[in-house]
C-alpha cells in the first residue's frame, strides 16, 4: 500500500497579491462563459525572481510540486500528459510565459513568478498584528498589497491533470498600488470639502 502523501506547508513572505477573491467564493468560468466547478476562494501571489529570498522560495515550490508528482506517478519519466499531449497544468510559472498558455501578461506579472491559490474553504486572513480580519477591516488583504501567505500543493487527476495550491492563509504586510482600482485609499485622497448645504451647487446629473 502506498504511503499517504503529506504535503509540506510552504510559507511565502513579502509577495504581492493579484486577483484577490478571499471574501466570497466563485466558480471559474468555462469556455462557454458559464460557471464551471465548485465555487472557490482564490488569489495569485507574485514573487520577484531577482529577490534572493523569493528565488529560494520559487525553488522550494518547484521541488515540492515534483515531490508530489513523484509520489503519485513515480519519477518524471512517468508523469502523465493532458489531452492532445498538453503538459501538466501547473498553478505556477513565469508571468512572461502566460501568452504560451493562451493568456495575456496581466498588469504586474511581467518578469514575476506567479502562484495561483484556490480553496473551497474560506482562507484565514490576518493583519500585521496577527489578528483575524474580514472585508472592510483595516489591513485586510486586497489586490495590489503585499502579504505573507501559507499554502500546500497537491496533485489532481480528473478531467485534466496537474498541480494546484491551497489558499490556506494570508496576512497583510503593507500597502501597494491596487490592481484595477480599489484597495486602501484615504478620504483625503478621494474627497474634497463642499461648501453650503446639501442643496448647494449644481446637480452633477443635470444635462444642459
Amino acid at each position: 500500500m502506498t504511503e499517504k502523501f503529506v504535503p509540506n506547508v510552504i510559507s511565502i513572505e513579502g509577495a504581492r497579491v493579484a486577483f484577490f477573491r478571499g471574501h466570497k467564493a466563485a466558480a471559474r468560468t468555462g469556455k462557454d462563459g458559464k460557471p464551471k466547478g465548485d465555487p472557490k476562494y482564490s488569489a495569485t501571489l507574485l514573487l520577484d525572481p531577482s529577490n534572493v529570498a523569493h528565488a529560494a522560495k520559487i525553488t522550494e515550490i518547484k521541488q515540492e510540486a515534483a515531490r508530489a508528482l513523484n509520489h503519485r506517478y513515480g519519477d518524471k519519466s512517468k508523469w502523465p500528459v493532458n489531452a492532445g499531449g498538453a503538459p501538466l497544468f501547473l498553478c505556477f510559472g513565469l508571468g512572461n510565459d502566460l501568452p504560451k498558455l493562451g493568456a495575456k501578461i496581466y498588469d504586474g506579472f511581467a518578469d514575476m513568478f506567479y502562484v495561483k491559490l484556490s480553496d473551497k474553504n474560506r482562507p484565514l486572513l490576518g493583519n500585521r498584528s496577527g489578528k483575524v480580519v474580514v472585508e472592510g477591516d483595516p489591513q485586510c488583504p486586497y489586490s495590489g498589497c503585499y502579504v505573507n501567505a501559507k499554502t500546500t500543493l497537491y496533485v489532481y487527476d480528473n478531467e485534466s491533470k496537474g498541480v494546484n495550491a491551497n489558499f490556506r492563509s494570508m496576512q497583510f504586510v503593507k500597502d501597494g498600488p491596487a490592481f484595477g482600482g480599489g484597495g486602501a485609499r484615504s478620504a483625503d485622497e478621494e474627497f474634497e470639502a463642499l461648501e453650503g448645504g446639501n442643496d448647494a451647487g449644481k446637480d452633477p446629473f443635470d444635462v444642459e
